[in-house]
């Protein structure tokens, strides 16, 4: 049998397990503030998209309004045979 004496230092040891979950810990919260900062920007581009919309609907809503009210005459270019037999009866009864 062959036997190996390993001596470790456990202040060495738990230095180093220490350190690692320090790197470990800095390393995950600058993934988590750089997903943050990417969240925010995305919602931010949402909410400026959305107030762009919003705006456009209003005009669109204005413009709807400005057409309704507007008094176009229309003038028809063909008569049909009602406004034909119409008019027939207008000149009858004249």
């Amino acid at each position: 049998m062959i036997a190996f004496e390993l001596s470790i230092n456990v202040l060495l040891f738990a230095g180093i397990i220490i350190a690692a979950i320090f790197a470990g810990f800095l390393f995950r919260s600058s993934q988590l503030a750089k997903h943050k900062r990417k969240v925010v920007e995305l919602e931010k581009e949402m909410l400026d998209n959305h107030s762009e919309i919003l705006e456009l609907q209003k005009e669109n809503s204005k413009l709807s309004q400005q057409i309704k009210e507007i008094q176009i005459p229309v003038i028809a270019m063909k008569k049909s045979r009602e406004d034909k037999s119409a008019d027939k009866q207008d000149t009858k009864a004249k």
